[in-house]
């Protein structure tokens, strides 16, 4: 192990260590960018140059930084839930909706009937029944898939199929991959879709007369 330079001086020292914790900071930028989107090798060089802008230019801390990205997603979030949560068989979509709205995101009955039209007495007899039938609620783990919460606004279609149309229709993910997410028959999944189709465009062609 090789002996610490004695000609070393404690300005020296703090500038080493200050350049380490830019690193790390940085580091720790690229993890929280890399929630919203997974980047690459190639994209890690061109991020770092952008960090080295804000701070020097903005005058942006790297903690800073972080702290404005985690804040953005948490507000991303809170408009969408996550697409494996239908994949709960025992439960029907609308039950599971309602209690994790009101039970994860702490909202009224008139806050979730608001959001997703539906009359609060709908509201509040989805989340008896869904207490009735499972006494805690199971939530996926590393959700990379959302639905966003206006989906389920559109009455013209029912509630599994405002979340099979969307993760095919706007997501354009495979029947298959959602039959998998959703545990459900991929037959099932794509009768769904069919026939939300068909709805959507009947909607379509009145509105069009």
């Amino acid at each position: 192990m090789k002996s610490k330079d004695i000609n070393e001086t404690p300005e020296a020292t703090s500038k080493t260590t200050k350049m380490r914790d830019s690193e790390r900071q940085k580091s720790e930028v690229s993890r929280s960018v890399s929630i919203q989107q997974p980047m690459t090798n190639e994209a890690n060089g061109p991020l770092h140059l952008l960090l080295d802008l804000l701070e020097k230019k903005h005058h942006i801390s790297y903690s800073e930084l972080i702290t404005l990205l985690q804040k953005r997603q948490e507000e991303q979030l809170k408009g969408r839930v996550p697409a494996r949560l239908f994949a709960d068989r025992k439960l029907g979509v609308l039950e599971i909706l309602v209690r994790y709205l009101k039970d994860h995101r702490q909202m009224s009955f008139k806050e979730i009937g608001k959001i997703i039209q539906r009359d609060n007495r709908t509201i509040w007899a989805s989340y008896h029944n869904a207490c009735q039938k499972r006494q805690k609620m199971q939530l996926p783990k590393k959700p990379q898939i959302y639905i966003p919460l206006v989906s389920f606004a559109d009455r013209r279609l029912g509630p599994a199929e405002n979340v099979i149309y969307h993760l095919h229709a706007k997501e354009q993910i495979p029947f298959s991959r959602i039959a998998e997410l959703l545990r459900r028959d991929p037959r099932t999944v794509w009768t769904a879709f069919a026939h939300a189709k068909k709805k959507m465009n009947s909607r379509e062609d009145a509105d069009a007369a």
